[in-house]
């Protein structure tokens, strides 16, 4: 089983998700965690969390 990323590798999933578009999802940086780190849906979204809790990630509500 693989272990869950850590907030610095989400981090750096979520660069790279910047140097191609715009805006970035919850559910964008979900499955690009899945891709990256190979782990499942759930796993992505418990690192998703950690690194919003540790601070180093952030999302801004949609003004849509």
């Amino acid at each position: 089983m693989r272990r869950r990323p850590s907030p610095e590798q989400v981090q750096a999933i979520l660069h790279k998700l910047f140097q191609t578009q715009a805006s970035v999802s919850l559910p964008d940086l979900v499955a690009a965690i899945r891709h990256d780190a190979e782990v499942s849906r759930a796993t992505a979204y418990r690192a998703a969390t950690d690194a919003l809790e540790a601070g180093v990630v952030g999302f801004e509500e949609s003004g849509d």
